[in-house]
């Protein structure tokens, strides 16, 4: 998280920590200002032309220093060439700690677009490999404007790009793509396939603001905007995991997204670094604010209580429906803890199980090892999931109701492959026990069956069956439906 920046022009030889290269012709005004910036934590940034290549100056280095101050908005920055002198005045007037609270210097020049890759070498061998042919490719398109840089972070997504005064960071970012992200700049817009996120935001509302960009396919810069981030809450049975809820508006509508962090498996971070557990991100929920249901936290707070899933307890409409069915690739959309993700695994089913609740997910993943059973957990909310790519013979969802399910299930069906959906009926709310009281949680028979067929599948069945609960008996509606082959 990064609202406060200082960029230093150093064409020469880059040591591993920015702060460490002062330029040999001015050391001690280097010096002085980049510890400043270090000691108000003001990320500092070193600078060179594309084709300087750490070359040394025919003529008398004047630097450019760039003061930038962002925000959840965007940003601001300001420009302009000091001599020795005006650096260690920079250090001493105040400036930099007006650039804290968001002030920058009148008479400095307004910079409208600066652009920064990465091609600090000694941080890590991609960046400079990759970074130095973006540099280029981006220099062509945008001539005066771009600039090499020292270490931008996320190693791994290279080359990175920077784009000021917005803050918004690049990943990824081929030379074929340039004029795409040159363009969407110049409009006030985002290409978020590529974005890693906005520097003025803590990592996980990064994480956030990208998967609802995605998400909605937006790409207007404003579109998309934060209303309130955290407090960060941590799982006191799970305390390597931290969770960030977020609320944004978009599209005309407040949307919730909640991001759970955790270490990683062990990884080196860049070329020369031992391997570490960075920090892993993953979106467990995003959805619309006024979306009906408990919500991931809800969801984790029940399975934690609930008794462990067992193969035996799966629904006998389920298995009926699979009834001489050859086994192959199934997923259970909104699994909870699995029941039926093991049985399906036990019946020879390869099974991909997605949720939201990591608490569920643990317990299917106990309960699968314990049984020795192999499936697949995916941890993520299946209202926004996209799939795997691979295709499946069987989607079901039993027991929760999953928007667009039968439209989605359908582009993920292989042909001949089945839709099963097991939940409860509108008329339960009259006429039947237990589950949901809100409608939009409920199935409508004939509004199932219709989605179904709209979305191109053949309807085997679809109708209202009773099953009976300790408390009577529930009205539940099951849907059969089959790509055609």
């Amino acid at each position: 998280m990064t609202t406060s920046w200082l960029l230093v022009e150093q064409p020469l030889r880059w040591q591993r920590d920015a702060a460490e290269s002062p330029h040999p012709d001015h050391p001690e005004a280097m010096t002085r200002l980049l510890t400043r910036a270090g000691d108000l934590d003001v990320r500092v940034q070193l600078l060179r032309r594309p084709a300087a290549k750490g070359a040394a100056q025919d003529e008398p280095w004047v630097p450019l220093v760039v003061l930038a101050t962002t925000d959840a908005a965007g940003g601001r920055a300001v420009q302009a060439r000091l001599r020795p002198e005006q650096l260690d005045e920079l250090a001493d007037s105040g400036a930099l700690d007006a650039l804290v609270r968001g002030e920058l210097p009148d008479s400095w020049a307004a910079v409208d677009r600066l652009w920064a890759v990465c091609t600090h070498g000694r941080r890590d061998a991609c960046c400079a490999l990759h970074g130095r042919h973006l540099a280029a490719a981006m220099a062509e398109a945008e001539p005066g404007l771009v600039w090499e840089t020292t270490h931008l972070g996320g190693h791994r997504f290279a080359p990175t790009l920077l784009a000021l005064p917005d803050g918004l960071v690049y990943g990824r970012v081929g030379p074929e793509r340039v004029d795409e992200v040159v363009n969407a700049q110049r409009e006030r817009r985002v290409v978020p396939d590529l974005l890693r996120g906005r520097a003025a935001l803590p990592a996980a509302t990064q994480v956030a603001e990208v998967a609802l960009r995605q998400h909605l396919r937006t790409t207007v810069g404003d579109d998309v905007r934060l209303v309130s981030s955290g407090p960060v809450e941590v799982d006191a049975t799970a305390p390597t995991v931290t969770r960030t809820p977020s609320r944004w508006t978009a599209a005309g509508r407040d949307w919730r997204v909640v991001v759970d962090a955790t270490p990683s498996s062990p990884r080196p971070v860049s070329c020369a670094a031992d391997p570490t557990r960075p920090v892993e991100h993953t979106v467990v929920e995003l959805t619309d604010v006024e979306a009906a249901g408990r919500g991931v936290t809800g969801w984790d707070a029940r399975h934690r209580d609930a008794t462990a899933p067992s193969p035996d307890d799966a629904d006998p409409r389920v298995l009926e429906a699979l009834a001489g069915v050859a086994p192959g690739r199934a997923l259970d959309l909104a699994c909870g803890t699995g029941r039926h993700s093991l049985a399906l695994a036990r019946l020879g089913w390869a099974v991909t199980a997605v949720d939201f609740s990591r608490t569920g997910l643990s317990a299917l993943q106990h309960a699968a090892s314990g049984l020795g059973l192999d499936l697949t957990t995916v941890l993520a909310d299946a209202r926004t999931w996209e799939g795997d790519g691979d295709g499946y013979e069987l989607v079901l969802t039993s027991l929760v109701h999953v928007p667009g399910v039968t439209s989605r299930a359908a582009s993920w069906l292989r042909p001949g492959g089945l839709v099963v959906v097991v939940g409860h009926a509108v008329r339960n709310l009259t006429d039947g026990v237990g589950g949901p009281s809100d409608v939009r949680l409920l199935h409508d028979a004939d509004a199932l069956a219709e989605a179904a067929a709209q979305a191109g599948l053949h309807v085997e069945r679809c109708d209202e069956l009773g099953r009976v609960t300790s408390h009577g008996t529930a009205v539940d509606v099951v849907l059969v439906a089959r790509r055609p082959g």
